[in-house]
């Protein structure tokens, strides 16, 4: 009855512990026995062989049972029936917990780069503490009984070994900590997809924001680098079988047009001269509407796809307005920032010249049944859609124009 309520979630808990703590039972019970007929070698050679030994134990002991949780059972279980030392059984539980590395290393094979980065991250948090707690083992193991006597607690080695593994977890905690933003950046650049490196700003420094028109300088380049890909993209959605496109580019687009949000936001907040307030919604707004087009990028694909029609005038009126498309294309694109401008208008005259003749010729083929209803609202949201995204990516380039000329005349 309390199923999928916080009742049933609680009691659903309250069994898993149970089970779990029935499951270290039964594998105590069961070394106990096996330790009677089995002893783990007695290594003679200096200290440091010995540890290296006992650590390479808990660690195969954890990659076999692909849990560290049944280890450190066993070291227990062994150092409470006098198998192995105390400080032994202590070197296996810092094995152990060495021994969720390569579990991690092995489950990232063929994964994401984030995952990897978090593996990696895992690996170096446990290797550092492994070494430091190796290195202050004895001090160490002394703090911990210390510590087992002043809370009172039983004094059994397996007492003892669960709050070193406590203890020695919080270690790797307070080492890690200081130097948590530097293993930040460190793994943030490992493992980096091609679309990570895409979607990291190229121009936005930090460091020039006290300086507002060498900022709004970077700012500019910025938004001309996400207007590149959104040409680009626009140029190969325009291609049939653009809608099998993989559609990464929305997110890079989209984690730029962030980085440009939180820029504009860190500059705004200083003293601006009026010259560059006024530079700022041009930015944002071109920004803005680039995203839009690059979101709107696998509709336009899918109906270039399905606006496949027979009757050959709406097909000549397509393939003119298609052409015309690629030619203002050209145009926008960023090779040329500084293009004449008579030129992309009379590239856009020309767009909306075929926009209207496609439309008429849709509508005509319709009202005398050589074109279906489905195929003409198909052909007509095709034509509406290219036009609106074009019109877009042609306003954004006209304001990214003033602001260059305003950058220009500043100077």
């Amino acid at each position: 009855t309390g199923e999928g309520s916080r009742r049933g979630y609680i009691g659903q808990s309250i069994i898993g512990f149970g089970l779990l703590f029935l499951g270290i039972g039964v594998l105590a019970d069961t070394f106990t026995d096996l330790g009677e007929s089995f002893t783990l070698p007695v290594i003679t050679e200096p200290w440091i062989w010995s540890v290296l030994v006992y650590i390479g134990v808990g660690m195969v002991l954890t990659t076999l049972m692909q849990s560290s949780s049944a280890a450190l059972v066993i070291a227990l279980s062994a150092a409470e029936s006098g198998l192995l030392p105390l400080n032994t059984a202590a070197i296996v539980v810092i094995g152990a917990n060495l021994g969720t590395t390569t579990t991690a290393i092995l489950s990232v094979w063929g994964a994401t780069s984030t995952a990897k980065r978090v593996a990696l991250g895992h690996v170096l948090f446990n290797l550092l503490t492994a070494a430091v707690a190796v290195l202050i083992f004895t001090p160490l193991l002394a703090t911990v009984e210390a510590i087992r006597s002043f809370l009172g607690l039983e004094p059994s080695p397996a007492v003892t070994l669960a709050l070193f593994h406590t203890i020695f977890n919080v270690l790797g905690v307070a080492l890690m900590w200081p130097v948590s933003g530097r293993v930040e950046r460190f793994l943030s650049r490992r493992f980096q997809t091609e679309e990570e490196l895409e979607s990291r700003p190229r121009y936005l420094d930090r460091n020039v924001l006290a300086l507002p028109h060498i900022a709004v300088q970077a700012l500019a380049r910025e938004v001309e680098r996400i207007r590149d890909m959104t040409v680009s993209e626009l140029r190969a959605g325009l291609a049939v079988g653009g809608a099998a496109r993989n559609q990464k580019s929305e997110a890079v687009v989209q984690s730029l047009a962030n980085a440009v949000g939180d820029y504009t936001a860190e500059l705004s907040a200083t003293a601006l001269p009026t010259d560059i307030t006024r530079m700022l919604p041009d930015l944002l707004y071109s920004t803005q509407q680039l995203s839009v087009v690059v979101q709107s990028m696998p509709e336009l694909s899918r109906l270039r796809d399905e606006a496949v029609v027979q009757d050959p005038a709406v097909r000549s009126a397509l393939d003119a307005m298609q052409a015309s498309a690629e030619q203002l294309l050209e145009g926008l694109a960023a090779g040329d920032p500084d293009a004449p401008p008579d030129d992309l208008e009379a590239a856009w005259q020309e767009l909306e010249t075929q926009h209207a003749k496609l439309r008429q010729e849709a509508l005509g083929g319709a009202a005398i049944g050589h074109l279906t209803a489905a195929d003409m609202s198909l052909v007509l949201r095709y034509g509406t859609l290219l036009r609106r995204l074009l019109k877009q990516t042609r306003q954004a380039r006209v304001r990214m124009a003033a602001v260059s000329d305003r950058l220009v005349s500043d100077t």
